[in-house]
């Protein structure tokens, strides 16, 4: 994927980072203490709401992305998240 590094930060003990391309906003969240069932990912076009545990974090997007159309996965510690661009109307 060609894409750039949008946002790199830390909330707590989550790391964040963020890439886009033309049509994909991928989210990195590294988050080594979670286990798979204690996550829960929502969010509208402009954030994301993130249960890990008992914690909760928003973090807000750079672009409006379709919230139903994303695709998440966790291994290790490791959530990626992709979640497809909303069409720029001209």
């Amino acid at each position: 994927m060609d894409a750039i590094s949008f946002n790199d930060h830390k909330q707590h003990n989550l790391f964040i980072d963020m890439f886009e391309d033309d049509l994909t906003l991928s989210i990195i969240l590294e988050y080594p203490s979670i286990h798979d069932e204690k996550i829960e990912i929502m969010g509208t076009p402009m954030e994301l709401q993130l249960h890990l545990g008992f914690e909760y974090h928003m973090i807000p997007l750079p672009v409006p992305v379709l919230i139903e159309g994303g695709h998440a996965t966790h291994i290790n510690g490791i959530i990626e998240i992709r979640l497809p661009k909303q069409a720029v109307k001209a």
